[in-house]
């Protein structure tokens, strides 16, 4: 029987056949990520590999495939250590934890909506979603293209590790854009909000979807934190091709 990342890969190929296409059977790929184990990537679950290599590093990454239509890898967070706040314009991405606890903190873009006083701003307009604890019993993360997802996340109590899927990656011959950092404004440096433009808003959705007040802030774009890169281990799970 193939393996189960040989059945993800292959998944995956059907699932985003070119850079710009999802077909209809991303629920399949899901599926298949939700039971994914470190052991199942040839990955020690206390991160002893990545931590006797770079002691020092705040993230070690694995490339486990690299092609024009999607990236396959595994993050290493070291312990305390965190992806800073960043982007995915246009993509889909799925994560999975594979050992340790994450704190995920998003926000989602509102960009479509204005609700400055004085019309637009060089700020990004975002809503808080609640923060989450993931662990390798939580379901996988997915985002899609649709919505404009900006997101954090930090190892909490020792080292943590996620594995992911992006489709299409950051840069391809066709699809060329690059991950961008930002940061939370504080209070103070918040834009004066038009209360009316909120409420007529919010009286076109229903009760789930209403933008609380405290949930509505800005972000503004940051150059790559200093303290904040990756080294590299090699891949040594299962083998796997993309064609079948």
């Amino acid at each position: 029987m193939a393996s189960l990342i040989q059945r993800i890969v292959r998944q995956a190929a059907t699932t985003f056949p070119n850079s710009l296409t999802v077909s209809s059977n991303l629920e399949n790929l899901i599926a298949l990520v939700e039971g994914l184990t470190a052991n199942d990537l040839g990955l020690k679950a206390d991160a002893k590999d990545a931590l006797a290599i770079y002691p020092q590093a705040p993230v070690t990454h694995v490339s486990i495939y690299e092609g024009k239509n999607f990236t396959m890898g595994v993050f290493i967070l070291h312990p305390g250590m965190a992806i800073p706040l960043h982007d995915h314009p246009g993509m889909n991405g799925i994560c999975k934890v594979l050992y340790g606890s994450i704190k995920l903190t998003s926000f989602e873009g509102l960009q479509s909506r204005n609700f400055m006083k004085g019309g637009t701003s060089k700020y990004v307009q975002v809503k808080r979603i609640p923060e989450k604890i993931l662990t390798a019993d939580t379901k996988s993360q997915f985002f899609l293209p649709i919505r404009e997802i900006y997101h954090s996340m930090k190892a909490t109590d020792g080292p943590a590790a996620f594995f992911d899927i992006l489709a299409p990656p950051y840069r391809t011959k066709d699809y060329k854009t690059d991950c961008h950092y930002f940061r939370e404004l504080t209070v103070s440096e918040h834009p004066e909000i038009d209360l009316e433009k909120l409420k007529e808003y919010n009286e076109m959705l229903n009760l789930e979807e209403k933008l609380n007040l405290e949930d509505l802030t800005w972000l503004t774009e940051v150059p790559t934190p200093l303290d904040y890169y990756c080294n590299t281990l090699e891949y040594t799970g299962p083998t796997f091709s993309v064609k079948s």
